[in-house]
């Protein structure tokens, strides 16, 4: 037996879809420019806890 949605929940569905496909299509594309772009090297100025800091930072986004 085949349902057929309401416009509510068709309406969902495709933002669902819609929104899904654009975030693996950015993620793919993070992904790519990640492995062929090295990381900026640290300033020389930044003094050992704002390295730290950075490093952490970091390493809670990734």
């Amino acid at each position: 037996m085949l349902l057929v949605p309401d416009e509510k929940s068709a309406t969902a569905m495709m933002l669902h879809r819609s929104v899904g496909i654009s975030v693996l299509v950015l993620s793919i594309g993070r992904t790519i420019w990640r492995v062929t772009h090295p990381r900026p090297t640290m300033a020389a100025h930044l003094a050992g806890w704002e390295i730290g800091l950075v490093k952490i930072t970091h390493a809670l986004l990734s």
